[in-house]
């Protein structure tokens, strides 16, 4: 087996014979064996021509079938993705290899063959047309021989047969390669292997399918004539959907060329599937097929019928508007439809999710797709008369109406058995918002009904209200008509939208439905459970959705365990509450003598409950609840959260329940404003658990922690949470997924007690800050972490921040990024913020600060004092706000009080001018205690006319906690409580006390501008 062929200039040669043997030891019963071979496995395929080897033992006939299989999955699996790497291989190989490809046309084994299929398809991606040429001639040339031979004998030749199979496949799987393909040179691959495929494709589908009209189920030619004809429809199939995916502006010359023989095609396809149905059912009329022979045949003939209409939802779903226009495209739709009728009236045993029935579902399913896809593309007349491409006859739609209701909608014996058997996965199933309505013939319906009744709804209205007024008012007593009411509730549920000004909703739930509900009957739950459902779809469509009677019937439903009710109807009331209370308008306070029993049966509905996907969906109406119910949960905290624990222990690792109950307690953190003592409890274990997730809990775990610490009443409360801060630290310098919310929760904890935590955990805190500004290019996020510094300046002792805030280099950095970064102006004006909130803080620290970061930075002190205040002057103008600019403003007021030299130089002409376009702007007066003052300062801020903007209580509610020291925060702030003119009058005089009142003037004001100066001397005296 060795290939002969010479190494790359760097990689050893395969042994082939090492490889054959650590390919027998991987198949090996031998565990040790198994896990040295692999390890070898790996090194020998990176070596110089092990692919052409591999491929090689697997072609071999005469190695253990084990061994070949082993051989070619590995070849899958590794040699395509580096079939361009020049080092593992050379043009010999690869020539190699795609000779013996074809090859495998023999094949006996499936596995073998399937993995050789895909091998040539990504070959081919590579090497067709360039370097294999004749890949798909070759191909042909052996389809085109056997069915020669296949045809021309009467009996069958087995390998004959495999040879067709097998180069179909190889085909097959080339073609669909291409038909993926969106780049340029591979569309053009693809629409030259159009021209040189589909008529000839075509013609050996006509050939084979013509032996169809004399099948014979129990034979294996007639079962492989079906499959050979099934392998060819898929690669025609295709080629016909890639034409007709580019039949608009950039490939409608190319399908104009092959318009024509698109239409025969689809017409034959339209043609053969109504003979293959009327065989199939013919073939299923004689009698169930008993052995396995005719059971295959009857398998792959459903499962051909099945491609090609999945070939007409495939064009449908392309585009409806001209899948109708193709040329008998009504009379195929209807002939579906019509086919779905005829299964309405067959016994229920034929029927079924299974082949080998009259009417297997998935056909039904095809069927009413397609119809339902189309019915937006047809009109309705009054007239009566033949469906046309067109229009349609009212009276066909309504007979349409019908069949769904009363022949479709009701519940078969197969869902009852369903349902006793298991209730709870039964109402999964059918809670389930996925694609089943495309596999379930009830499902389907459903969505078919509401599709005709959005599009025909002057003609469907009518025929639903006289429908309900036939049926509503009966007493249902048995199981017949049971299911028919519960069938045309779900109509009505469906169509609630319609219906609305129709059906007197009110009236018939006080004088119908009540009495339904309170029945004992046995077979009542199947009402019940629709009673319940249908008030949810109602009450979310009404104009008035506080409807006393209705909540009552589903609270009722919710609690009730006595004879005539059943877990589904309690499960069903529990998720339908929901919908009744999360709608537009919502009463709650006309809710409110329902919200205890509600509360307490929704508990102890997900106690009971055994499924965690079901437990989910209950706590999910329970946070809609709470959510609503605002403060009125207060009385039932404890109820709520006292099995908590136990249910998410029960959850194990149920991530989607996890995550709706930390949605749970956040919801009532959020509505008790933290004021119960057994939450603060079970809070922290659920958050560490759920951090422990990783991702897949981040977000909600979060949502609780943030929802816990911002309404936290005061901070002795806040000491059971301290324990998390190292976590909340990890995440805010590591994990910029959820940076924004981290950050919301560092600053939380800064609120409640900044102190405690600046003593603890200081260094951490703000070198948990560095490395994320360093990573971070969204500018929202850069902000977010600007502003909680500026909390934690302005709200602790400076002691505590301002030599941390240096040995972290954080302040360092902070001042390198205002110089030299190339970040937008409106978040560099940020740092002037917080240096400005700083020096007005703590003076002498920021002096302290610039002394020791200026070695930091590889500069001179002066220098960094002349690079910062050149930024500082800079931002000024981007900042909008007058409270900023009168905090920069009070920043560098304070700077001059210190007597810094670099600042007073800039007096004159940076400072004077900065503070007279202020003192211009924000128009501030000490007056008497009064109306709009600040009761503490007596400052009338004409410049504060709007409410405090959003970044101020940033996303504490109004009412929590957290809202209320962001509020005191505010209220204290001094650029809201002192006035400017006084505070910079006040700082000047500092200044001219450090240098005496000569030297000062004449050091720094000498030279200044008279006017300006008169100006200055005015407004800080005033």
């Amino acid at each position: 087996m060795h290939t002969g062929m010479a190494p790359g200039p760097s990689l050893q040669a395969i042994d082939a014979q090492e490889l054959y043997q650590t390919l027998v030891a991987a198949t090996s019963q031998d565990p040790q064996a198994i896990r040295q071979s692999g390890d070898r496995l790996k090194e020998l395929l990176g070596h110089f021509g092990a692919f052409d080897a591999l491929q090689s033992i697997a072609a071999e006939r005469s190695v253990p079938l084990p061994v070949r299989q082993q051989a070619i999955i590995q070849f899958k699996n590794t040699a395509l993705n580096s079939w361009r790497n020049r080092r593992l291989q050379n043009e010999e190989h690869k020539a190699a290899v795609r000779a013996r490809c074809l090859g495998f046309i023999e094949e006996p084994d499936q596995t073998i063959a399937d993995c050789n299929q895909v091998i040539v398809a990504r070959i081919a991606r590579n090497d067709f047309p360039q370097h294999w040429p004749d890949l798909t001639t070759s191909l042909l040339s052996i389809i085109d021989t056997n069915l020669q031979q296949r045809y021309s004998s009467q009996s069958e030749d087995p390998l004959c047969t495999l040879r067709l199979q097998r180069s179909l496949q190889l085909l097959g799987g080339v073609v669909r390669e291409f038909a993926a393909y969106k780049m340029l040179t591979g569309v053009k691959t693809m629409a030259a292997l159009v021209d040189q495929l589909h008529g000839v494709l075509y013609g050996y589908y006509a050939t084979i399918s013509s032996t169809f009209t004399s099948v014979d189920g129990s034979s294996t030619k007639s079962f492989h004539d079906v499959a050979l004809a099934h392998q060819v429809y898929k690669i025609v199939a295709r080629i016909a959907v890639w034409l007709w995916q580019r039949s608009d502006k950039t490939g409608m010359e190319a399908f104009q060329a092959k318009q024509e023989w698109f239409y025969l095609f689809f017409t034959s396809s339209a043609s053969q599937v109504r003979a293959l149905l009327q065989l199939r059912m013919q073939i299923i009329s004689t009698g169930a097929p008993e052995n396995p022979q005719s059971r295959a045949f009857i398998e792959v003939l459903t499962k051909h019928i099945r491609h090609i209409g999945k070939f007409f939802r495939h064009l449908s779903r392309l585009s409806q508007t001209r899948f109708v226009e193709l040329p008998g495209c009504a009379e195929l739709v209807i002939f579906y439809w019509e086919h779905v009728v005829s299964a309405t009236s067959a016994p229920a045993d034929t029927v079924a999710d299974s082949p080998f029935v009259l009417y297997p579902v998935r056909i039904l399913v095809q069927g009413m797709v397609l119809f339902k896809e189309n019915l937006g593309q047809w009109t309705v007349t009054k007239k009566n008369g033949t469906p046309n491409a067109n229009t349609l006859s009212q009276t066909f739609v309504q007979e349409a109406i019908q069949v769904l209701i009363v022949r479709l909608l009701p519940l078969k014996g197969a869902d009852l058995q369903a349902w006793t058997a298991d209730p709870e996965e039964w109402v999964t199933n059918e809670e389930k918002e996925s694609d089943q309505w495309e596999y379930e013939v009830r499902a389907c319906a459903e969505r078919l009904l509401m599709h005709i009744c959005n599009r025909f709804s002057e003609f469907v209205v009518p025929l639903l209200q006289s429908m309900f007024n036939e049926l509503a008012g009966q007493q249902a007593t048995d199981l017949s008509t049971i299911l028919q009411k519960e069938a045309m509730y779900c109509a009505i549920g469906r169509c609630a939208h319609h219906l609305q000004d129709f059906i007197p909703f009110e009236q018939w739930t006080s004088q119908t439905l009540v009495a339904e509900a309170q029945s004992t009957n046995a077979d009542y739950p199947i009402i019940k459970r629709r009673i319940a459902w249908l008030i949810g779809k109602w009450t979310q469509v009404a104009k008035n959705p506080n409807v006393p009677v209705c909540w009552q019937t589903l609270v009722h439903l919710l609690s009730n365990r006595g004879p005539g009710t059943d877990t589904v109807v309690r499960l069903t009331a529990g998720m339908a509450l929901r919908e009744c209370v999360d709608t537009t308008n919502f009463d709650m306070n006309a809710f409110e003598q329902y919200l205890p029993l509600t509360v307490v049966e929704l508990m102890r509905l997900i106690i009971e409950t055994d499924t965690l996907e079901n437990k989910r969906r209950v706590s999910e109406s329970l946070n809609v609840v709470i959510v609503i119910a605002g403060e009125r949960i207060i009385p039932l905290v404890d109820t709520i959260a006292q099995p908590l624990p136990e249910i998410w222990t029960d959850a194990g690792d149920e991530i989607l329940l996890k995550a709706t109950l930390l949605h749970t307690v956040a919801g009532l953190v959020n509505a008790t404003k933290g004021a119960s003592p057994k939450l603060s409890h079970i809070i922290v274990p659920m958050i560490r658990n759920a951090l422990q997730k990783k991702m897949e809990l981040d977000e909600d775990g979060l949502a609780l922690w943030k929802a816990a610490l911002q309404n936290c009443p005061d901070n002795e409360s806040v000491q059971i949470y301290l324990d998390l801060v190292p976590e909340a630290l990890a995440m805010l310098e590591d994990n910029l997924d959820v940076l924004c919310q981290v950050n919301d929760i560092v600053e939380a904890y800064i609120l409640l007690a900044g102190t405690q935590i600046l003593q603890v955990c200081g260094l951490q805190l703000f070198q948990a800050y560095v490395k994320p500004f360093k990573m971070v290019a969204i500018t929202a996020q850069r902000k977010d972490l600007l502003l909680s510094i500026h909390t934690i300046v302005a709200t602790t002792p400076s002691s505590l921040w301002g030599e941390v805030l240096h040995t972290s280099g954080l302040f360092a950095y902070l001042v390198n990024a205002l110089l030299d970064s190339e970040i937008v102006s409106y978040v560099l004006a940020e740092h002037v913020y917080i240096f400005s909130r700083i020096a007005l803080v703590d003076t002498s620290m920021f002096l302290q600060l610039m002394t020791h970061t200026a070695p930091k930075l590889s500069m001179p002190e002066a220098k960094l004092w002349d690079r910062l205040l050149d930024a500082w002057w800079d931002k000024f103008d981007a900042m909008a706000e007058p409270r900023h600019r009168k905090l920069c403003a009070m920043g560098i007021a304070s700077l001059v009080g210190s007597g810094k030299q670099e600042v007073l130089e800039r007096l004159k002409s940076d400072w004077f001018n900065m503070w007279l376009d202020v003192f211009g702007e924000i128009k501030e007066s000490l007056v008497s205690p009064g109306v709009d003052l600040d009761e503490e300062s007596h400052l009338k801020r004409n410049w504060e006319v709007e409410d405090p903007p959003h970044e101020i209580y940033r996303t504490a509610e109004e009412g929590s906690p957290e809202y209320a020291r962001r509020k005191l925060l505010w209220d204290n702030d001094p650029v809201r409580t002192v006035k400017l003119s006084l505070f910079v009058g006040q700082k000047l005089r500092e200044a001219e006390m450090i240098y005496g009142s000569d030297t000062f003037r004449a050091q720094f004001l000498a030279t200044a501008d008279s006017t300006v100066l008169a100006q200055i001397e005015k407004e800080v005296t005033a």
